[in-house]
């Protein structure tokens, strides 16, 4: 009605538009009826939703007060005037003789006729269907570049990064700043739905606590746009202190940002600036003292039995009092050497600090299960000292120099193992996945990159096995059984959880089922901290909780992270078992 001045309009779905209809354009539009001729007034920022169909010499231009969208599988005919800002939807079907001008977004499956004339700044998303004499001019964009081209990053004028002595190699992004540079705001660690990325957001709603989030404050701070020392400051300190390291970020996000390293190097210098905390340091340097600590066992346990220790820990160590500690274990795992079959196939069992020290049951099941397979097990130790260690409880800290030291370690004492060839088996997800992640940043060479391809979780050497036609392992059948499988963070991170749940499936009868969820929320031992306990536990309510509380009373709850672990007993008080203990339950033999 011409008495009425619309600022926005929605053309509703399967609409037909007549021949020369003028839509958005400056002025009025005019719709021809025959001999009459109806005016009415502009109508500004227009919708054009799915499947409509518009006729030939239509204007869909921008309006005054907004910009036009053409919604999915919408046909535009001949001499049909696209206008600038216009974001044209998936499936449209644009005739030849159509004219398209500048800042207009093509994306997928377009089909585009011949002798279409684009105006500047067009962007054809990859799959349209461009007709042959289709008149893009030179420097217009009709295949997207990949979203990690670095080339086409855009910074101002004066932008530069400050120069830093990193701790660890990271010669594949061209520099640490670089790395964090690597994320272009696509938000796809803002999601809610299924998998893990990013787990304190989900628990927050803060963009602080975001990958993103992080990656543009030390983007930032690293080029010098907030102030000096930015780095090292506390406020960064609080940016960072919910990232779980989860690294699931580094598997979804779609430009790889590896924000659990970007961890590391930050802790590294903002503890060498500030120091650690006596915390830190009982976190950190648990390898080295734990084979003393362990002659302790039951002293050390009364801390879990006793709810004074318990807030007197807390008051000094900051360990939160409503969280129960790992249980010491008096009888702790003291290694093996040559358990299996003679001439059964050698394998290297690494066990870690956690399994040897807190779970030594999950070593022994590890043990007999792999003997009663087949196979020549040994646990490899060092020439002199204390056992082997990966060094993630000094990343954790910030401890790179001292993680770095654990790994020269390492890789001495598996040198042999490695040059022969030889399986290299951890159970623990979060450490012996070091071996392939953290080791080539810390000592970059062959010899990590050797041993990284030695190095593989149990149910990973399971699958690889039994593609093989080996591992004979004789199991009993599960008959009306169900195993619920919760996946860690670093399984789903190098796609491992799913070997889990097919080992497990190698139980007859046995009905094996497993979810898609972010972290448990205890992430070594963030959720032991006090000040990360009640985030900690809002992250396991996403998912991981609610399900094994839920499960039958008579579910196996299996899970392969000692984290994880500890989290389903605190927060959902059930027992969930590593998968090993499972197989080693139902396997027959001595």
């Amino acid at each position: 009605h011409p008495a009425h001045h619309p600022a926005f309009a929605v053309v509703g779905d399967r609409v037909v538009l007549h021949a020369g209809v003028v839509i958005g354009a400056d002025g009025f539009g005019y719709v021809r009826d025959g001999a009459s001729h109806h005016k009415f007034p502009q109508i500004g920022s227009v919708v054009i939703e799915d499947d409509v169909e518009i006729g030939a010499n239509t204007c869909v231009d921008r309006g005054a007060l907004g910009v036009t969208r053409i919604g999915r599988g919408t046909k535009l005919d001949n001499l049909v005037h696209v206008g600038h800002n216009c974001d044209i939807g998936e499936r449209v079907v644009i005739a030849a003789q159509t004219g398209i001008s500048g800042s207009v977004t093509i994306e997928d499956d377009v089909v585009i006729g011949g002798q279409v004339g684009f105006g500047d700044h067009i962007r054809v998303q990859s799959g349209a269907v461009i007709g042959s004499k289709a008149g893009i001019l030179p420097g217009k964009i009709v295949r997207p570049s990949k979203m990690d081209d670095r080339s086409l990053f855009r910074f101002k004028p004066d932008y530069r990064q400050l120069p830093l002595d990193s701790v660890l190699d990271w010669s594949e992004w061209g520099g640490f700043a670089s790395a964090a540079e690597m994320c272009n705001n696509n938000g796809a660690c803002r999601k809610s739905d299924p998998g893990v990325m990013c787990p304190s957001y989900r628990a927050t709603g803060d963009e602080q606590h975001l990958t993103r989030g992080r990656a543009n404050t030390l983007r930032l701070a690293l080029s010098g746009q907030l102030g000096p020392d930015a780095l090292v400051s506390d406020e960064m300190r609080e940016t960072m202190a919910l990232c779980v390291s989860c690294k699931g970020c580094k598997r979804e996000c779609p430009t790889g940002v590896d924000m659990a390293k970007m961890k590391v190097e930050f802790l590294y210098h903002y503890k060498k600036k500030h120091g650690l905390s006596l915390r830190d340091r009982l976190i950190a340097y648990l390898p080295r003292y734990a084979p003393y600590a362990a002659r302790f066992a039951s002293l050390l346990n009364l801390r879990n039995r006793v709810p004074a220790l318990a807030a007197l820990g807390e008051k000094l160590l900051g360990f939160s009092a409503r969280r129960s500690l790992p249980e010491w274990a008096s009888d702790y795992y003291r290694g093996s050497t040559d358990t299996g079959p003679m001439g059964g196939r050698n394998v290297v069992l690494l066990i870690d600090t956690f399994n040897r020290y807190f779970e030594p049951e999950n070593a022994w099941a590890a043990e007999r299960v792999l003997a009663r397979a087949g196979y020549r097990v040994n646990t490899p130790e060092p020439a002199v000292g204390r056992p082997l260690c990966c060094g993630r409880t000094f990343l954790a800290a910030g401890l790179v120099e001292e993680a770095k030291a654990e790994a020269r370690r390492m890789l001495d004492a598996l040198a042999a193992a490695v040059a022969a060839g030889t399986p290299i088996i951890g159970l623990e997800p979060a450490c012996l996945l070091t071996l392939r992640d953290e080791f080539p940043s810390l000592l970059p060479g062959d010899e990590t990159r050797d041993l990284a391809a030695r190095a593989m979780l149990f149910e990973e050497f399971v699958a690889s096995e039994r593609a093989a036609g080996r591992f004979d392992l004789k199991l009993a059948p599960m008959p009306g059984r169900t195993a619920l499988l919760h996946g860690h963070c670093h399984q789903k991170a190098f796609n491992t959880a799913g070997a889990a749940a097919d080992a497990l499936r190698l139980i007859p009868e046995l009905n094996v089922e497993s979810f898609d969820s972010t972290c448990c929320g205890m992430a070594g031992s963030f959720g032991l901290e006090a000040e990360h306990f009640e985030v900690s536990l809002k992250i396991g309510e996403l998912g991981v909780l609610p399900k094994m509380r839920a499960a039958a009373p008579d579910t196996l709850l299996a899970a392969c992270g000692t984290s994880c672990r500890h989290q389903i007993a605190d927060a959902a008080q059930r027992d969930a078992r590593h998968i090993v203990r499972i197989l080693d339950e139902a396997s027959v033999g001595p």
